[in-house]
């Protein structure tokens, strides 16, 4: 589980101002294609998000080789947007917590057309009020602080959700762009590690959930008492560790039963050379506050990937964060009736 910047695909249909309804499309905040990403269903759901985004780019998921500069003006087709909100990340959670930054996808429950998208987000706002509502008065619960990253209790944090069928190394991740932030829960992958795990779809969706509400927790905590800004690469582990057990402790809560698989959270140390290179990135990182010039090799860049670049990706890549051991839970219970409604009303 891990946070990471969104995409999705779109489709040119009729000249410069007229886009296809129906092709999922990738904006990224940067021209190349490059930069924090988006992925919603067409093009008029990317245009709906840009006043939030400001994309510079995008490209087609049926073509991802090609890309296209974002113009405007452009005339929208009156689609409505089927995702449930975007923002740019930070965080491994199976969703968002020991890594931060963002991509998404989620379980299937059906195909890629709008109407099948807007059906899973609805199943997804249904299952995640289901239980928030009912553990939103459990003052156990309401009273958490977080023991790694003293984040709080929140029932409904304020952050867009969203469904995705790409394919990706996670259950879900968290992301955030101009302060915006979204929760991606990947449909294939959820799906795909339940019929592993012998477990049923929908409380390992539930699993999935309450991981990265839970990272949307430290996200809005740590920027609430930093300025505004978003946890640093070198905070991912800590934060995946408390994600993972703290779904699990939502998980008993709501269900009085096992979670449907274990981590390596508690028992795992920190990977080699994790101190060494958290010292470093914190000189670095001081450097910038300071607003000192880094030498070449330390800068951020598309043509130098830079050091601070590539200490982030070594923080957020998943063998140096804690994650979902092999085998089952020899406690899970498969017959555990969530009382989760599908038709429930998913209203805020």
């Amino acid at each position: 589980m891990k946070a990471h910047y969104v995409i999705v695909g779109l489709l040119i249909l009729l000249g410069m101002s007229t886009y296809a309804d129906d092709e999922r499309v990738v904006g990224f905040t940067e021209p190349g294609c490059t930069g924090n990403w988006l992925m919603v269903s067409n093009f008029n759901a990317l245009y709906d998000y840009h006043d939030d985004w400001e994309f510079e780019s995008y490209l087609y998921l049926s073509d991802t080789d090609t890309c296209y500069p974002f113009e405007e003006p452009v005339t929208a087709t009156g689609t409505v947007p089927t995702t449930t909100g975007g923002s740019n990340g930070g965080g491994s959670s199976g969703g968002g917590g020991g890594r931060n930054g963002g991509n998404s996808n989620a379980p299937s429950v059906g195909g890629t057309t709008a109407e099948q998208s807007a059906t899973q987000d609805e199943i997804n706002e249904n299952l995640k009020d289901c239980w928030v509502n009912k553990l939103k008065d459990d003052a156990t619960i309401t009273s958490w602080v977080g023991t790694k990253t003293e984040a709080t209790w929140i029932s409904k944090p304020k952050a867009h959700w969203q469904m995705s069928t790409l394919e990706y190394d996670s259950l879900g991740v968290v992301t955030r762009n101009n302060g915006n932030l979204t929760a991606i829960l990947f449909t294939s992958e959820i799906a795909s590690l339940a019929a592993a795990r012998g477990v049923k779809q929908q409380h390992m969706h539930m699993m999935a959930q309450m991981h990265e509400h839970t990272h949307l927790l430290q996200w809005i905590h740590y920027a609430n008492t930093h300025d505004g800004a978003d946890p640093p690469p070198y905070l991912y582990f800590d934060m995946e560790v408390e994600a993972h057990n703290r779904s699990a402790e939502l998980y008993r809560a709501f269900t009085g039963s096992s979670p449907p698989y274990l981590t390596d959270a508690n028992s795992r140390s920190l990977p080699g050379g994790f101190k060494k290179k958290r010292k470093r990135y914190k000189e670095l990182e001081e450097k910038v506050a300071n607003g000192e010039e880094l030498i070449v090799d330390e800068k951020e860049g598309i043509d130098e990937p830079g050091e601070m670049k590539n200490l982030k990706e070594w923080f957020e890549a998943p063998e140096n964060l804690p994650g979902i051991l092999e085998g089952e839970n020899g406690f899970y219970d498969e017959n555990v009736d969530l009382e989760c409604d599908e038709d429930e009303d998913a209203s805020e």
